[in-house]
């Protein structure tokens, strides 16, 4: 079920201002149209008319820019729980590509903007969700311009941990569903720079590669190492 609490595990709902009751997550699954999508699925591209809101029930979505000169900058992962495709100007701004097996709730602009007017408290949770993206985005741009390649990819790697869907503390074993190529795009490096840097962190034994996209994580380690 879509869920907008960000509430930690082991946490209590928040109550009063900002709750979404489950008379609220009622009202939005009855307008929401369920999508069961696959590696690849396209969801929207840059440019197309903006009619729908999407929230990501399970799985990864990559969020892409295409630049002028051809390349492609991907901008952020969009994980369980996580809005996206809010648009100015009627139209996305950038693309929408499903990683992983997944499902993804989409709603019509339009009818979900009635129902946050009819319930300010949700649009409450939508505007703390924005605000959160707000300040990530700008951690990242200081991550981005003064950090090296190795801190870089400590600091993605924590942000995958942090997502239980992808991450196990059991068995500590970390599940990536993007490549080294979106990696790459995402923290503005070379795919090279980027297998440099998950090999300088095997040697260290901070992360152990089952394969390309499995890796044991020794996670207070890698804390240490983020010195972010």
């Amino acid at each position: 079920m879509v869920c907008l609490c960000d509430d930690a595990p082991g946490q209590p709902e928040e109550q009063g201002r900002g709750a979404v009751t489950p008379s609220d997550q009622t009202a939005l699954m009855a307008i929401g149209e369920a999508m069961d999508v696959r590696p690849g699925t396209k969801l929207f591209r840059q440019g197309d008319a903006a009619t729908h809101i999407y929230m990501v029930e399970s799985g990864v979505v990559r969020i892409s820019h295409d630049l002028l000169d051809g390349k492609r900058q991907v901008l952020a992962f969009r994980w369980g729980g996580d809005v996206f495709g809010m648009a100015a100007g009627g139209r996305y701004l950038n693309n929408a590509d499903a990683l992983d097996k997944g499902r993804i709730q989409r709603f019509q602009a339009e009818r979900l903007q009635e129902l946050l007017l009819s319930r300010p408290h949700m649009q409450n949770r939508f505007l703390l969700q924005a605000t959160a993206e707000i300040s990530l985005q700008q951690h990242r741009i200081i991550l981005m311009a003064k950090y090296d390649v190795v801190t870089k990819v400590v600091a993605f790697l924590l942000e995958c941990c942090g997502n239980g869907q992808c991450f196990d503390p059991a068995t500590q074993i970390l599940k990536l569903p993007m490549s080294r190529p979106d990696i790459a795009d995402y923290m503005g490096v070379a795919t090279e720079s980027v297998s440099r840097a998950l090999g300088v962190l095997e040697r260290r034994k901070i992360i152990h590669r089952h394969d390309m996209h499995h890796l044991a994580i020794d996670l207070p380690r890698l804390r240490d190492c983020a010195r972010l």
